[in-house]
């Protein structure tokens, strides 16, 4: 397993800054900050970020 740290990554759960590793674990990319110990899958982040928000509201403008 390569282990990467991830130049200028801020993490989001203690804000330290180039302290986030990036690495492949059972298939499935993962990043750790390696001060306070997060970890985030990206098959979650992306299974988050798939559903739209319930109260989006588009509103289109007509620029003619």
């Amino acid at each position: 397993m390569k282990k990467r740290f991830i130049a200028g990554a801020v993490c989001p759960q203690c804000g330290e800054t180039d302290k986030t590793l990036l690495y492949q674990q059972a298939g499935d990319e993962v990043s750790e900050c390696v001060s306070c110990g997060y970890k985030r899958f990206k098959s979650q982040m992306l299974a988050s970020t798939a559903e739209p928000e319930a109260n989006t509201v588009v509103r289109l403008l007509n620029l003619e």
